[in-house]
């Protein structure tokens, strides 16, 4: 009895210690937990990355302002007047000054070009709370928010990449014109002109002075965050392998069982382990009390069978063991054996048959010592050899 309760409380301590173990082997791996931790740790290390998203929700009116956009379309226009035009064929080296011209109108094209691109940029400003929230979002379901994490940054990212394609190319337009040797003299020759026009080209070409280095410093800016929002996307795809492989959807489960269950299992587990342990003292404490010592049976000698000694007329002797089972027959008299006595019985009158010199007429019981005649046959019925 101790030890089948012995093994019971060692079976359900087993069960218990094994959800405790899976539970947390589970949690340990799960990819999306590791990779949601690793996300936060990240946000919690670079705040700065979760404003700068917030900040490129809003970036295309920072670049307007910067580039002055509709400033840089009236410049373009400017290019065109008559007046501008026949000053800008009296500059010497006019070639150069073309040069400047249409370096002005492409830098004018790509801002237009970079101003639509901008558009597409808001949804990093839901990235950015979203990633900020991330430290509240329930482990058991971290693989919902990385999901709406990876789609909303796969979006910003492809956005943030053109961007930064714009930036390159307005900036490399922009440096094409500012870094002209000719530009001092055309802006000097463009103030002279008494009508708006000339001071608006020369104001504007001044504005641009600089900038390219401005847009160079955020398109490097945006390229590490490229960076890191393309990095996460990896991660999250090869946590996605690991979790269909392992079947991590439905063993994720168990974890969520064992934390609400927390204090049962706990208690099942001490108890089984009481169980276990009472059934473990209590089988030492049956060992140790003193057993009877058993009776030791002498065997019995072999005993032999009954027989019958036989003596002839002519003076020969003779023996005969009396069977078991079955009977034995001598001239007209028969010996049975019943239950553990023999006894014999007369079955005709052949011969003259007598049992310790009686006429045997029925059934006679046979005792140690008995003498049976038989015609002249003598016989002695003995138990023992």
């Amino acid at each position: 009895m101790f030890r089948m309760v012995y093994r019971v409380g060692l079976f359900l301590g087993a069960v218990i210690m094994a959800l405790f173990i899976g539970a947390r082997t589970i949690n340990v791996f799960d990819p999306y937990r590791v990779l949601t931790e690793e996300l936060m740790s990240e946000v919690a290390a670079e705040p700065l990355r979760t404003v700068r998203l917030y900040d490129y929700s809003s970036l295309a009116a920072q670049l307007r302002g910067v580039l002055l956009t509709e400033q840089a379309a009236k410049l373009d226009d400017s290019l065109d007047n008559p007046v501008v035009a026949t000053v800008l064929g009296l500059v010497s080296l006019s070639s150069k000054a073309d040069a400047v011209v249409t370096g002005v109108e492409t830098a004018v094209a790509q801002i237009a070009a970079l101003d639509e691109t901008l558009v597409a940029v808001q949804g990093a400003e839901a990235l950015s709370r979203d990633l900020a929230q991330l430290r509240f979002y329930d482990m058991a379901h971290g693989d919902v928010a990385l999901a709406n994490l990876y789609a909303q940054s796969t979006a910003v990212s492809h956005s943030l990449t053109d961007v930064s394609e714009g930036l390159d190319q307005t900036a490399t337009a922009v440096a094409n014109v500012t870094n002209g040797l000719e530009l001092p003299k055309l802006q000097q020759s463009l103030a002279k002109v008494s009508n708006g026009d000339g001071n608006l080209v020369s104001e504007s070409l001044q504005s641009w002075i600089g900038l390219p280095d401005n847009l160079w410093a955020v398109q490097q800016k945006i390229m590490v965050d490229v960076a890191w929002l393309d990095d996460f996307e990896q991660q999250y795809e090869r946590a996605k392998v690991v979790n269909d492989r392992w079947r991590f959807d439905t063993l994720r489960l168990l974890p969520p069982f064992v934390a609400g269950n927390y204090q049962p299992l706990l208690l099942g587990l001490i108890g089984s382990l009481l169980l276990a342990l009472a059934g473990w003292a209590g089988s030492r404490e049956q060992h140790a009390r003193p057993q009877p010592i058993p009776r030791q049976t002498v065997p019995r000698p072999a005993q032999s069978l009954p027989s019958l000694a036989f003596q002839w007329a002519d003076g020969r002797t003779d023996r005969q063991t009396l069977p078991r089972v079955g009977e034995l027959t001598i001239g007209n008299i028969v010996i049975r054996r019943a239950r553990v006595r023999y006894y014999l019985e007369r079955l005709d009158n052949a011969f003259p048959a007598f049992l310790n010199g009686e006429s045997i007429s029925s059934a006679r019981t046979l005792n140690d010592g008995d003498v049976l005649q038989i015609g002249e046959l003598q016989t002695v019925f003995q138990l023992a050899a």
